[in-house]
């Protein structure tokens, strides 16, 4: 789905790529809806394990949360060579989607911002926020960045160019939400 979308999602390539037939996938998943939503549904349950984690490593503190996330997914990136992001965002946005796919993709982004929405109300209620900030109004706006990140890296020449003046952006936005 990355190299061409939804609609040039083909059972023969990825049978091909996989080293088993196109018979084999349809019978696992189907039809290409089947398939997307158990790629965005395996992604999201990784995804969504590992910012649990995080968040209940980091409690409060928003600045760790914020430092360990953008950590997994610089980490990512190096590992791969390339900008890992989340196809979600992209799914949502075709029209030639299924609307089922567009809603596991959409409660992919609801579960991640119930769990950022958390650690960020913890901060507010400990104090480390600038009293007056929203917690609805502060998770959109991390979500935002954090979406947004993947964007600007592909716009430079490498990942590990980008890495070296995009590392702690949303580290330093975070600061200016400090007390």
């Amino acid at each position: 789905m990355r190299g061409g979308g939804y609609k040039t999602l083909n059972f023969r390539v990825i049978g091909e790529h996989l080293n088993t037939s196109k018979a084999n996938i349809h019978h696992h998943f189907g039809n290409k809806e089947g398939l997307a939503n158990e790629v965005i549904n395996d992604y999201s349950s990784k995804m969504l394990g590992e910012f649990k984690r995080l968040a209940a490593e980091c409690d409060s503190d928003l600045s760790q949360f914020i430092k360990e996330a953008e950590d997994l997914f610089w980490s990512a990136c190096l590992n791969t060579g390339h900008c890992v992001m989340c196809l979600c965002d992209q799914v949502t946005r075709f029209s030639e989607v299924p609307n089922g796919t567009k809603r596991v993709a959409q409660e992919f982004y609801e579960n991640l911002f119930k769990i950022v929405r958390g650690v960020v109300k913890k901060a507010l209620k400990k104090g480390d926020l600038r009293p007056g900030l929203k917690a609805e109004q502060v998770t959109h706006q991390i979500l935002m960045l954090m979406n947004g990140l993947p964007s600007v890296v592909q716009m430079k020449a490498s990942v590990f160019e980008a890495e070296k003046t995009l590392r702690g952006t949303i580290q330093s936005w975070v600061k200016t939400l400090k007390v």
